[in-house]
């Protein structure tokens, strides 16, 4: 069973990802996460961290312009999780 899709999951995910920087203690669903010190390393740990999490493959190379906040990416897991899971029984 596949963890809920939540903004402060996300956000704890973000962090983590991130090596746990201090400035996105404070970021908000829609904050650029480039403007909080991420970089394209903290972009691939993220995506294989929510992969691994949510069970659901991203395409990074689709999405990965559109990984730049909380609420986008809550967005795409959402979006994705709805075409994967048929009848609305998504975990």
């Amino acid at each position: 069973m596949k963890a809920l899709i939540t903004h402060a999951g996300i956000k704890e995910l973000v962090i983590e990802a991130a090596a746990g920087k201090k400035e996105l203690q404070e970021i908000a669903p829609t904050d650029d996460l480039f403007e909080f010190g991420y970089d394209s390393i903290s972009i691939v740990n993220l995506i294989e961290i929510l992969e691994n999490k949510y069970g659901i493959y991203l395409e990074p190379e689709k999405n990965i312009k559109k990984l730049n906040t909380i609420e986008n990416i809550y967005n795409i897991l959402i979006e994705k999780s709805a075409a994967t899971y048929a009848g609305g029984h998504f975990f």
